[in-house]
This record gives C-alpha cells, sequence and structure tokens, in this order.
C-alpha cells in the first residue's frame, strides 16, 4: 500500500494529519491540525486528504506572508529608533563632548559598563523597563491588520530595541575614542542600513527613551 502524506488510520477510520511549521505556531495557535475524514473507505479518503491538504498549505502560505509584513513594520520601526539614537549619539559627539566641563574618559568608562550590562542583558532576554515601554508602544502603534502575533511583535521588538541600542553605544564609544574604523554598522542584519544611510519614516513612530551618554 502506498504512503499518502498527512493521510492516517486510527483503528478502522482514516484521519488527516499535518505538523504546524515552528515559526507559525503562535500565529496559527496550534501545533499541528488533525481532522477526522470520516470515512473508512481508502479511496474516499484520500480524495478528501487531498482537498485538506490544498486548503490547509494555502492557510499556512497566508498566515507566514501575514507574519512576514508584521516582521517588515517591526523591523522598520527598530530602524527609525537606532537611527534616531545615532543621531543624537553623533551630535553628543560633535556639540557636547569637546566642552571642557565635559569628562570625555570618565563618559567612555560609563558607556563600556553600559554596554558589558546590555549586552548580558541581551543574552539572558533580560529587557530594560525602557526597552519593554518602547516595544510596548510599537507593537500598539502596528495596524490591527497587519497585527498576526502580540507575543511574536513584542519579541522581536524588545530584541531589535535592545541591540539597536547596544550598537548605538557601541558607535558612540568609538567616536569618543577618536577611533572611527570602528564606527562602521556592524549590526546590520537587523538594523538594514549601513553608516549615514538616510531613510524614510516608517509607519510605525515611537519615542525614544535616550539614555545620557554618561
Amino acid at each position: 500500500m502506498a504512503f499518502t502524506p498527512r493521510l492516517v488510520m486510527r483503528g478502522r477510520v482514516f484521519y488527516f494529519r499535518a505538523s504546524v511549521p515552528q515559526d507559525l505556531w503562535d500565529v496559527v495557535g496550534r501545533k499541528e491540525v488533525k481532522i477526522s475524514l470520516r470515512t473508512t473507505e481508502r479511496s474516499l479518503a484520500l480524495m478528501r486528504c487531498r482537498a485538506i491538504s490544498n486548503h490547509v498549505d494555502l492557510v499556512v502560505a497566508e498566515a507566514r506572508r501575514m507574519a512576514q509584513e508584521q516582521d517588515a513594520v517591526v523591523d522598520q520601526a527598530v530602524r527609525d529608533y537606532f537611527r534616531e539614537a545615532l543621531d543624537w549619539g553623533q551630535e553628543f559627539a560633535d556639540i557636547f563632548a569637546p566642552e571642557a566641563e565635559v569628562d570625555v574618559e570618565k563618559c567612555i568608562v560609563e558607556i563600556e559598563a553600559r554596554l558589558a550590562l546590555l549586552r548580558r542583558r541581551l543574552a539572558v532576554r533580560d529587557f530594560p523597563s525602557g526597552i519593554q515601554s518602547d516595544a510596548t508602544a510599537l507593537v500598539g502603534a502596528i495596524p490591527p491588520e497587519t497585527l498576526t502575533s502580540r507575543f511574536q511583535a513584542l519579541h522581536r521588538a524588545r530584541s531589535g530595541l535592545l541591540r539597536a541600542k547596544i550598537e548605538a553605544d557601541r558607535l558612540l564609544r568609538a567616536k569618543l575614542n577618536g577611533d572611527y574604523s570602528q564606527t562602521h554598522i556592524a549590526d546590520a542584519p537587523i538594523l538594514g542600513l549601513q553608516h549615514r544611510e538616510r531613510l524614510g519614516k516608517g509607519n510605525v513612530p515611537i519615542k525614544l527613551h535616550q539614555q545620557r551618554a554618561c
């Protein structure tokens, strides 16, 4: 007897059974689809299984498209957040750091300590309250028709915003050190832009919780 994917038998009754891709578990709300085909006849079960299988494939494709659209909106907001942090850091390095009353060496030490702490928190997904607030505001601004999974959107936003803050601090430290060979954007995969690139505003504006340089 030939094997038919997604067709299983329990007792004498045939069932349709398919796994949901892991990246869509939260979107779909389940890990598996299991439907009784309400027949003990294999030929009829095959026909029903194929029809359901085609429908499930269409649903999965649409769910993935919507999840990708949500990710794109979150990523654009993270890029806007990073650009604002980058501009603020550049302003500090150009305008405030040269002032006599600013202890640049102390600033560098404090930024390095902050970087070490933020990196540890990113590693264990322990997000600072400011990042959590910004992520909540970001997700809250996503149009309802685009938001497929609040949980996934929040997770992506928190991680992206914290990585953006870490990268902005790293770049500011390099500028204060006068080491402009280290001012290229190292976390380009999520930030999606090159140094000095100008981007249009995204569709999800959020207010950046700025942290003083030192």
